[in-house]
């Protein structure tokens, strides 16, 4: 049995193109701070060309970290230590399902409550209680196995959206039945780099560029008053891209079964699970959307790969707000050869790379 094993943490390229920009903090070219959180590179910059001093950037910096590893910490589904249990609020409605609610956050909450009404405009196909799913296929330990149908067909018993039970007087979640598990990882990182934007904007900054891994948040434009190029990466080519896209202001997500997965046999088995059947999805093999917002941007990656091109149309269809959404799919066939389908908002923007 052949297996192979791949994680990719940087799921977008980001192309930077200040001018004379070497990606160095030195000579004064950008002001870059990088982390790791929510298991990925968190990297922000600020062109030179922003108008504020180190001084300045230093505090932006510190301030737009809190705010990120504050959201972490709180919707880790595997913390590690006494005190990081203490802070995890999702982990405790995991470790209380079928037992009680739990009370969360205004953050948590709304995270969650957002994520179930996601749930319900996609047909189910966005779900935030495929954690015990996950955790069969192997996914948490790394262990990674196929399971048989009848192992799958019992954890999906475990993954419905009607067993979340919201009481939004008292902010509390509970899991109905006993070992649900709630994985908020399709919507946190979009949330929280929201959060973070937030906080970099609030010090003063009005031109930078998040990559949390994989989530971009464009904010302002570049200093010479450019739109930012952003490159969606190729899905069987880490270093190289598929294609780009310019944007202000907004945020570019991508999803794909190239971040997370394993081979058996020949066959591919991804991190994102189709929750109708249990299964990896199949099909395309990537998705990116850019939308306003991250956790919106994060959660309709997500979606769209899910609901494939037929079924993204009819939701951009059936729920207006999203009638000018841009997305594409990005397929490669048996031949490596890669090719599209996007929505008619994003056919002006994406730029194909040759």
């Amino acid at each position: 049995m052949k297996r192979a094993i791949s994680i990719i943490i940087s799921v977008i390229i980001v192309l930077l193109v200040f001018s004379g920009c070497s990606g160095q903090k030195s000579g004064g070219e950008e002001y870059r701070r990088e982390f790791y959180s929510m298991d990925t590179v968190v990297v922000i910059r600020i062109p030179s060309g922003a108008g504020i001093s180190s001084e300045q950037a230093e505090a932006a910096f510190d301030a737009a970290e809190t705010a990120f590893e504050d959201i972490a910490a709180r919707v880790t589904r595997f913390p590690n230590t006494d005190s990081e249990k203490a802070a995890s609020e999702v982990w405790a409605v995991n470790e209380n399902a079928g037992v009680a609610p739990v009370h969360v956050s205004d953050d948590v909450w709304n995270l969650i409550a957002t994520s179930l009404h996601y749930g319900e405009i996609t047909g189910g196909k966005f779900n935030i209680v495929m954690g015990a799913m996950s955790d069969l296929w192997g996914f948490s330990t790394q262990e990674y196995r196929v399971p048989s149908d009848e192992e799958i067909k019992e954890t999906l018993a475990l993954c419905s959206l009607s067993d979340v039970v919201l009481n939004e007087d008292e902010h509390t979640v509970y899991l109905k039945k006993p070992g649900m598990k709630m994985d908020l990882g399709a919507a946190a990182k979009g949330y929280a780099t929201d959060v973070m934007a937030q906080a970099l904007k609030s010090a003063g900054i009005k031109s930078a560029i998040i990559d949390a891994g994989g989530n971009i948040c464009a904010i302002g434009t570049k200093p010479d008053g450019s739109d930012w190029s952003v490159g969606i990466q190729h899905p069987r080519d880490a270093s190289d891209i598929a294609g780009r896209v310019d944007v202000c202001d907004e945020f570019v997500v991508s999803s794909g079964d190239y971040q997370r997965y394993f081979e058996v046999d020949g066959v591919r088995y991804c991190h994102i699970f189709d929750p109708d059947t249990g299964y990896p999805v199949r099909g395309a093999s990537a998705s990116a959307v850019i939308w306003k917002d991250g956790m919106t941007a994060d959660i309709l990656s997500t979606s769209i790969m899910l609901l494939g091109e037929d079924d993204a149309a009819m939701f951009a269809l059936y729920n207006p707000e999203f009638s000018d959404l841009s997305w594409v799919l990005i397929y490669v066939d048996t031949d490596g050869e890669i090719y599209f389908y996007g929505s008619e908002a994003m056919e002006g923007r994406f730029i194909f790379e040759e």
